[in-house]
């Protein structure tokens, strides 16, 4: 089933034990109408694509959420409000501009740090109308194809897949730090390579960017390793670059020093802090615009 912003508006409802807990709306408009964010240790998806308000659900086959249904009025009435919102905002004429055939399509590829920040909106403000960015960031995934939850296994890559992007942006390699799956990434490189590969493969020939992820504060109780993250996975990111002949964006170097942008140790923040200065995802966003101008213009020279 094709995706098209102006015919199927996708909302992912992140769900936890059958709740809603965070109802927040993002302007994601580029890729999500909606979203409701939790925050744990997983998180579980419901995938909802509206066309016309005929409601068509994909359930995830998650124990905790067999049994839980969300029926039709009640997700009619949920769309009804979520499209007034966007209306109300703007956002729908955003999302409109956004789908013009002719615009740079850019695909941002990564776990929770691009999903679940700002990071793809803010960069869509900077590149503005010629481009068009979309969040396939699926949170806990892994480059580990060994693991529970690799990247290649979740519902966004095939979608990502079939966005056909000329630009793809990979921030990946968090989770890979989980002690847990210490026993995995002795095939990261190689991983990595295979989730490339699959880009290189698309008709659209995509300009591939890999993204060195922020640094890692807190160990999150032994849950995952800064020490792991730093020695290991950042030079194993760099050594797949390097293999696979592709530029790298260093966010790590930049938020080296700033342990205060990450409230949790892990995740970026999305707003100015005590500090006054620009929030973390902020600085990611303009840090992948740099790159992605710098180049555009120096092949345009």
């Amino acid at each position: 089933m094709q995706k098209h912003f102006c015919d199927a508006c996708l909302i992912n409802c992140h769900l936890r034990h059958h709740s809603f807990v965070d109802f927040s709306t993002y302007a994601y408009a580029i890729q999500e109408l909606y979203s409701i964010h939790i925050y744990g240790k997983k998180l579980f998806y419901e995938k909802i694509y509206i066309q016309s308000l005929s409601i068509r659900i994909y359930k995830p086959n998650d124990k905790l959420l067999q049994g839980f249904k969300l029926n039709k009025k009640t997700l009619s009435t949920l769309a009804i409000v979520i499209i007034l919102l966007l209306t109300s905002l703007g956002i729908i004429t955003c999302l409109i501009v956004q789908n013009r055939s002719s615009a740079i399509r850019v695909a941002c590829v990564g776990d929770s740090l691009t999903q679940s920040t700002e990071y793809p909106y803010n960069l869509m403000k900077k590149l503005g109308d010629d481009y068009v960015i979309r969040n396939f960031g699926a949170g806990s995934t892994t480059v580990a194809l060994g693991s529970e939850t690799p990247y290649m296994d979740s519902i966004m890559f095939p979608d990502a897949i079939d966005f056909k992007p000329d630009i793809v942006i990979i921030m990946l390699g968090t989770n890979d730090a989980q002690p847990s799956l210490f026993q995995f990434n002795n095939t990261f490189v190689k991983d990595y390579m295979t989730l490339i590969q699959a880009f290189q493969k698309l008709p659209s020939n995509p300009e591939i960017w890999l993204v060195l992820p922020p640094p890692i504060f807190s160990d999150q109780s032994g849950c995952i390793s800064p020490e792991y993250f730093e020695q290991i996975i950042i030079p194993g990111i760099k050594q797949v670059a390097n293999e696979a002949k592709l530029p790298v964006i260093d966010v790590y170097s930049l938020l080296i020093d700033h342990p205060e942008y990450f409230p949790d140790g892990v995740h970026p923040d999305k707003t100015t802090g005590s500090w006054g200065k620009e929030p973390a995802a902020q600085i990611i966003a303009t840090a992948i615009h740099k790159a992605i101008t710098a180049s555009h213009s120096s092949v345009a020279a």
